[in-house]
């Protein structure tokens, strides 16, 4: 009597991913005594960006790391270290900002140009959106 269990990839499932980091978060935060408030909203982005190769396990792993090197209470994009390029042959090391910009870039076209539906998905004001636009000549 066999039979297989199919366990979709975490890719598959993105609505998944931040209500695990989440969990993951606390879990370590109380392990670890460390206050945080969360993830800051291009963190949350770009974990929904990120392809995840490595599923849960390295969602956990770098849950952990990004809270061990959040510093002003807040885990950010940096801290996560996920490799969003689209070319990862291409050895370049992008500044925050540029990964900023290409996120942005990215979000916008997954949600063709719809501002409004942008801002929500990154967790973040349409007002902000539109200055980190303008100041990334996006628009």
């Amino acid at each position: 009597n066999e039979f297989t269990i199919r366990v979709p990839l975490l890719s598959e499932c993105p609505e998944d991913i931040l209500p695990m980091a989440k969990f993951f978060l606390e879990r370590f935060s109380k392990e670890h005594r460390v206050s945080l408030q969360g993830f800051d909203c291009l963190a949350i982005a770009a974990m929904r960006e990120y392809g995840w190769p490595g599923n849960i396990r390295e969602l956990r792993n770098t849950v952990r790391s990004a809270m061990l090197l959040a510093t002003n209470g807040w885990i950010t994009a940096g801290n996560m270290k996920l490799d969003l390029s689209v070319r990862p042959e291409e050895n370049v090391i992008l500044s925050e900002d540029e990964k900023e910009r290409q996120l942005l870039v990215k979000m916008l076209e997954q949600t063709g140009n719809n501002r409004s539906k942008t801002a929500r998905l990154l967790n973040m004001s349409r007002t902000t959106l539109y200055e980190k636009l303008k100041r990334y000549g996006i628009i």
